[in-house]
């Protein structure tokens, strides 16, 4: 991926490892970010749907660890051998119920901002 870069009074195609702290990256729209940084435009748009799964998932996987009594835990680590795998279906299942927990707490916290904010 190249970005387009603000240089020398003109733009030039550049790599991100390129890229010096401070420069203006220009993106058109419908391109991703090659980069982090800051959105200077007049109009900035961005679609952060791939950095709200960085950080909404990992929390999803901690209110799920969070929730197991810690003895289930101790006892899951005594049983868990190196070479065992699990398949595709108990994988299915296990997405499937952590599923059914975040549309359980969404609904609780429907619910309670109804009651709480009158709706």
């Amino acid at each position: 991926m190249r970005s387009t870069v603000r240089r020398a009074g003109g733009t030039q195609q550049v790599k991100p490892e390129e890229l010096s702290i401070g420069e203006i990256v220009l993106v058109k729209p419908g391109t991703r970010l090659p980069v982090d940084g800051e959105v200077v435009g007049s109009h900035p748009a961005v679609d952060q749907s791939s950095i709200d799964d960085r950080v909404i998932v990992p929390l999803g996987v901690l209110l799920v660890r969070w929730m197991i009594p810690a003895e289930i835990l101790v006892e899951c680590r005594k049983r868990a051998s190196p070479g065992v795998t699990i398949s595709t279906a108990w994988m299915w299942t296990g997405a499937i119920i952590i599923g059914m927990l975040w549309f359980a707490c969404l609904a609780m916290l429907l619910v309670w901002g109804m009651r709480r904010f009158g709706g």
